[in-house]
């Protein structure tokens, strides 16, 4: 079933991989990342409160909720394992900054995709929500259907539901703005895959990240927030491996 979350525990594992997704996001995100790692390693893939469920469930939830979620995950994980890994996408890649900055001393890294340090909105993005949100994707639209596999919550057509949304996404802004300031505090190894052509992540994202000495940046130049182009798509996964499994 899609949108779950994944609990692999290996007994006699030393290491663990922890994913967090996006807002509104799902930990499919991570599937092929997972089927990557080495089969001696455990992987914690969250599927954040208030996801996966109902329009309602996503407006009734907060930012609050995440925080603790992922900062009681990563301290039960540090608890019992020696070495961990946090990958996140988007909003689950500052969720995940803050949470390591809290507890240093058993991350090993970080790999994030699609830093998102300030939003933008184009065109296509809202273009291909309301396809979602009216369940008119064309099969043949790559991205629009990356994007409607990428959202966890059921969609409806009375559009004032979503309305419950909007504190979710002030939230988000002041949490980029917070881990903005905080960059320079990472200590450990940290790779960031940032998209040319995201649709909701401000090239100045990227460019800030880039100024950054303690984290290497990659940027994919024909792909978006959820979708990667085949050539992208690789180059993905190899700084996956190399960062993390090799």
């Amino acid at each position: 079933m899609a949108h779950q979350a994944l609990v692999r525990e290996i007994t006699g594992a030393d290491t663990v991989v922890l994913c967090v997704h996006g807002i509104v996001g799902s930990p499919d995100h991570f599937t092929e990342l997972i089927d990557r790692l080495p089969p001696t390693w455990s992987v914690v893939n969250l599927l954040l409160d208030g996801h996966g469920g109902e329009v309602s469930d996503f407006s009734n939830t907060s930012m609050t909720k995440w925080e603790q979620q992922v900062q009681r995950t990563l301290d039960d994980l540090s608890d019992r394992y020696q070495s961990i890994w946090l990958v996140g996408h988007s909003m689950g890649t500052l969720l995940l900054i803050e949470a390591a900055l809290a507890r240093p001393e058993k991350v090993q890294g970080l790999f994030l995709l699609a830093v998102p340090l300030w939003p933008a909105l184009r065109p296509v993005i809202v273009r291909n929500s309301l396809r979602v949100a009216f369940d008119r994707v064309p099969e043949t639209d790559a991205q629009a259907m990356a994007t409607k596999a990428a959202c966890s919550v059921r969609t409806t057509k009375r559009l004032w539901q979503y309305l419950g949304w909007l504190p979710r996404f002030f939230e988000l802004f002041d949490k980029m703005k917070r881990v903005r300031a905080r960059l320079p505090e990472i200590a450990v190894p940290c790779v960031a895959v940032q998209s040319a052509k995201d649709e909701l992540v401000a090239h100045r994202a990227t460019a800030l990240l880039q100024k950054q000495k303690n984290i290497h940046t990659i940027l994919l130049e024909q792909s978006a927030h959820f979708w990667y182009a085949e050539p992208d798509q690789q180059a993905m996964l190899s700084a996956f491996d190399e960062h993390i499994t090799k």
